[in-house]
C-alpha cells in the first residue's frame, strides 16, 4: 500500500493525528514574547554593538526621549513659553526610570563674580522674569554652543527637553510602553493647557516603541487582510466555499504550528517575524492548491472522491515534497544573516512550510474527501483554462523567445549593478507612524537625528586636562563643525574654554584652552563641585578621566553616508592626533549602518547555500543535469530581473532586500519543479504527442492559481507600515509574478529548444 492509499484509506485516523500534532504545537503560542529593543537586530558578537555597549559602560548614558516644543507664534522667549518649559522640565523628572533631564531652563550657565565662579540654571521662575531678563536669557541661549542646534534651534523657534531613561531591563516589553504611555499622557495634558503649542516626541526609546506599534498594525490588520484576500481568491479560483475554507484552515494551522514551535523554543519576536508569519499563508496555499486542483480534475473524470484524491496525492506527493524542502532550505539560508530577527524569520517560515506539507497530505487530503467538489453545479474559473493558443505560440516562436530571454537577462544584470547598499533605520517606519513624522520634524527644525559618538582617549588617567590633548580635541571639533552634515558637536573643550573665560572676568579673549594642566584641572574640579545632582559630567567624561566623549549630531543620513562620515572622521583622527586618541564611531545609527553591509555579505553566502543545496536536490529529483541547469537558471532569472528593475527606478538596497533573493529562490522553484516533473512524464510517454500541451493542461491552472495567491498575499504585505516588511512584500510579489511569466512562456520555449522529446527516446 503506497502513501496515497494509506492516507485516504485511513483518512479519519490521519485527521485525528494531524489535529493532535497541531494542538500540541500551537499550545506554545502563549510563550511568545515581542522584543522592543533595537539591540535585537544585532548578534552579541557584532563588533559595532560590542563597541557601543562598552561606550555606554564608560559613560553614564542611557536611552532617551526627546520632547521638542514649538510655539505657534514662533517665539520661544515669552513668559508663557519659558514657564511651559520650566514646568515640563520639572514634570519630566517624574517620568518612570528617568535619570537625567536636560533643557534650556536647567542648563548650567556659568559666569564670574569677582574671583568666584557662579554656576546656576539659565533661568528660574519664568513668570517673574522682566522683559530685560528674558532678552538676556535669549541672548545667552542663542549664543551658547552647547545649546544651539542641540536643545534650542538657531532661529529661536523651537526647543527640546532631553530625558535620559535608565530601564531596569527586566521586562522591556512592559517597561518601554510604560514610559512612552506616561510621556504621551503628559504631553496630552500640556497640549490642552497650551493649545497654540506643538509637541514632538523622538529619541531612542520612542524608536524602540515604534517596533511593537508597527507589529500591532501587521498582526491586527495585515494578517487578517492577507487571510481575507486569500479566502476571496480561493473561492473565485476553486469555486467551492467549503474547500476554500478548508485550504485556509490548513494554512492557518501551518502558521500557528510555526509560531507555537517558536514559542516552545523561547524566541523573542520582532516586526520582521510577524511578517514571516504572514508569508507562510500564501506559500502554504500553493501546496494545497496543487493537491486540490488535481483532486477536482480527477473527480470530474471518475466521480469518486476517494479515487480522485488518491490519484492527486500520488501525482503531487513528490513535487509537493520537493517544493516544500527547497522552499524551507531557501528560508533556512537566512540563518547566514547577520541580523538575528531575519534568522528567526527564516526559521519560522521554514517550519511553517514543512508544517504545510505535512498538513496538506495528512489533513487536507483526507478531509477534502468528505466534501463534494460540486463540479457538476459550478465550473472552476481557472482549472478549465485552455492553453492551446499558448502552446501554438510557444512552438512557433521558441527561438525568438529564447533570444529575447537572453537579452532581458543581460540587460537585467547590468541594471542590477546600479543598485547600491543603502538604508535608513528611521525610514523603516512609514510616515503614518508618529515616531517617524515627529523625528522628521525634529531633524528639519531643531537638531540632527543621526548621532555618532567617539570616545577619544587621553594619555592615561586624568589625562583629559592635558593642554595637548585639549588642543587636539578642539581641532577635531573644528573639523567636525566644518562638515556639511553636522548640526551640533558636544565636546568637553566647550566647557573648559567657557570656564577659562569665566575665571578671567568673562573676557572673550580668554575663551581658549587653559595654558597648563593644573589650571584646567582646577577649573574642572571647581565646576564639578558646583553642579547639581543629576546634571554632572559623567555623560561626557569617563570615571578615571582618561577619555571624553564627543557626540556628533548630523542630519538624517543614510547608512552609506553614515559609514562614510565615520570612516572619514576616523581617518582625520589617525592623520592629525596621537595614536592613543584614535577612535571609532559608535551609536545605534552606526550599528545599523554597518549591519546593512555585513548582512549583504553574509546573505551572499546564504544565497550560495541555497543555490548549491537546491541544485543538488533538483539534480537528484529530476535525474537530469540538463534539466537541473535549466531549472536553476529559470529560478534565478525572476530575482535578477526584479532587482534590475529596482536598480533602474530605486537603486538602493537595504537590509530587508538583502535577504530577498535567497528567500525567493525556494518560492519560485515550486512551480518550476511541478512544471518540469510533468514535462518529464510527458516526454517519457510516447502516447503524449505534445509534451508542452500536456504539461500546461496538468499544472498550468495550479501554477497560475498559486502564483496569483502568492502575489496577492505578498502585495498585501507591501502595505505594511514597517517599510522593511513592505519592501520584502513588494519585491517578492514582483519576483513570483515574473516567475510565472518565465515558467509559462520562456521555460517551455527553452525546453523545446534544448530538450525536445527525442532526447528522451
Amino acid at each position: 500500500m503506497n502513501i496515497s492509499q494509506s492516507v485516504i484509506n485511513n483518512r479519519l485516523l490521519w485527521i485525528i493525528l494531524s489535529a493532535i500534532v497541531a494542538i500540541v504545537s500551537i499550545s506554545g503560542v502563549h510563550r511568545l514574547s515581542l522584543s522592543v529593543d533595537y539591540r535585537a537586530y544585532f548578534s552579541n558578537d557584532n563588533p559595532q554593538r560590542m563597541a557601543y555597549e562598552k561606550m555606554q559602560l564608560d559613560y553614564s548614558d542611557n536611552d532617551n526621549i526627546l520632547i521638542a516644543i514649538s510655539p505657534e507664534t514662533g517665539d520661544l522667549f515669552t513668559p508663557e513659553m519659558l514657564d511651559l518649559l520650566e514646568q515640563l522640565t520639572a514634570d519630566a523628572w517624574q517620568i518612570p526610570y528617568s535619570s537625567r533631564v536636560d533643557s534650556m531652563t536647567n542648563f548650567q550657565h556659568t559666569y564670574a563674580v569677582d574671583d568666584d565662579l557662579v554656576v546656576e540654571p539659565l533661568f528660574e521662575e519664568a513668570t517673574n522674569l522682566t522683559t530685560t531678563q528674558i532678552s538676556q536669557t535669549k541672548s545667552i541661549a542663542l549664543s551658547e554652543p552647547r545649546l544651539v542646534s542641540a536643545l534650542v534651534s538657531a532661529d529661536g523657534k523651537a526647543t527640546a527637553i532631553n530625558v535620559s531613561i535608565n530601564l531596569p531591563r527586566k521586562n522591556e516589553l512592559v517597561e518601554t510602553p510604560e514610559v512612552v504611555k506616561y510621556v504621551r499622557d503628559l504631553i496630552t495634558q500640556y497640549e490642552k493647557r497650551y493649545p497654540g503649542t506643538s509637541f514632538y516626541l523622538t529619541g531612542q526609546l520612542m524608536g524602540n516603541n515604534a517596533f511593537p506599534e508597527a507589529s500591532e498594525h501587521d498582526s491586527m490588520k495585515l494578517f487578517p487582510l492577507v487571510f481575507g484576500v486569500m479566502l476571496l481568491f480561493l473561492v473565485f479560483a476553486i469555486s467551492n466555499l467549503m474547500i476554500a475554507a478548508l485550504i485556509l484552515l490548513t494554512t492557518l494551522l501551518s502558521v500557528l504550528i510555526a509560531m507555537g514551535l517558536t514559542g516552545w523554543a523561547g524566541a523573542q519576536l520582532t516586526p520582521d517575524c510577524i511578517a514571516g508569519a504572514s508569508m507562510i499563508l500564501p506559500i502554504a496555499i500553493a501546496d494545497c492548491v496543487h493537491l486540490i486542483t488535481g483532486y477536482k480534475a480527477e473527480h470530474q473524470q471518475t466521480g469518486s472522491a476517494i479515487t480522485a484524491m488518491q490519484s492527486s496525492v500520488k501525482k503531487n506527493f513528490k513535487p509537493i515534497l520537493l517544493t516544500s524542502v527547497t522552499t524551507a532550505l531557501s528560508f533556512l539560508s537566512l540563518n547566514f544573516s547577520d541580523a538575528p530577527p531575519y534568522r528567526l524569520m527564516g526559521n519560522i517560515v521554514a517550519t511553517g512550510v514543512l508544517a504545510a506539507f505535512f498538513l496538506s497530505i495528512f489533513f487536507l487530503a483526507p478531509a477534502a474527501t468528505y466534501l463534494n467538489p460540486n463540479n457538476k453545479q459550478r465550473t472552476s474559473r481557472i482549472i478549465n483554462l485552455n492553453f492551446d493558443g499558448l502552446t501554438r505560440f510557444i512552438t512557433k516562436n521558441q527561438t525568438p523567445l529564447t533570444i529575447s530571454l537572453v537579452l532581458i537577462t543581460v540587460t537585467s544584470l547590468y541594471l542590477v549593478s546600479l543598485n547600491e547598499i543603502n538604508d535608513n533605520s528611521i525610514n523603516w517606519f512609514d510616515e503614518s507612524i508618529q515616531y517617524r513624522s515627529d523625528t522628521d520634524w525634529v531633524n528639519d527644525h531643531l537638531t540632527g537625528v543621526t548621532n555618532i559618538e567617539f570616545s577619544v582617549a587621553a594619555n592615561g588617567e586624568f589625562g583629559i586636562t592635558e593642554p595637548d590633548y585639549l588642543h587636539n580635541l578642539e581641532q577635531f571639533r573644528e573639523w567636525l563643525e566644518q562638515q556639511p552634515q553636522v548640526r551640533h558637536v558636544t565636546v568637553f573643550t566647550d566647557i573648559i574654554k567657557q570656564l577659562n573665560q569665566n575665571m578671567h572676568q568673562d573676557h572673550q579673549d580668554w575663551y581658549t584652552i587653559p595654558e597648563t594642566k593644573a589650571l584646567a584641572s582646577q577649573y574642572l574640579l571647581l565646576y564639578e563641585l558646583s553642579l547639581p545632582y543629576g546634571l554632572d559630567l559623567t555623560t561626557q567624561i569617563n570615571f578615571d578621566k582618561s577619555a571624553t566623549r564627543v557626540i556628533v549630531s548630523l542630519d538624517k543620513l543614510s547608512t552609506k553616508e553614515t559609514i562614510r562620515f565615520d570612516q572619514t572622521a576616523q581617518a582625520w583622527l589617525k592623520n592629525n592626533t596621537p595614536e592613543y586618541m584614535h577612535a571609532k564611531g559608535g551609536s545605534p545609527a552606526v550599528m545599523f549602518a554597518y549591519l546593512g553591509q555585513r548582512n549583504t555579505t553574509s546573505m551572499l553566502i546564504g544565497l550560495v547555500f541555497s543555490i548549491v543545496s537546491i541544485s543538488i536536490i533538483l539534480l537528484i529529483a529530476l535525474k537530469s543535469v540538463r534539466l537541473g541547469i535549466i531549472s536553476l537558471l529559470s529560478n534565478l532569472l525572476p530575482a535578477i530581473i526584479a532587482f534590475g528593475i529596482w536598480g533602474l527606478f530605486v537603486g538602493e538596497i537595504g537590509i530587508a532586500l538583502s535577504i530577498v533573493m535567497g528567500m525567493t529562490l525556494g518560492i519560485v522553484v515550486d512551480d518550476t519543479i511541478h512544471f518540469l516533473t510533468k514535462y518529464q512524464t510527458a516526454i517519457s510517454e510516447q502516447s503524449l504527442c505534445n509534451p508542452i500541451e500536456y504539461t500546461y493542461r496538468e499544472v498550468g491552472p495550479a501554477i497560475i492559481t498559486t502564483t496569483i495567491a502568492l502575489a496577492l498575499g505578498f502585495s498585501v504585505l507591501a502595505t505594511s507600515n514597517f517599510t522593511q516588511n513592505a519592501q520584502i512584500g513588494l519585491m517578492t510579489a514582483g519576483i513570483v509574478t515574473l516567475a510565472l511569466i518565465i515558467d509559462m512562456i520562456f521555460l517551455p520555449a527553452i525546453l523545446m529548444k534544448f530538450m525536445p522529446p527525442k532526447d528522451q527516446q
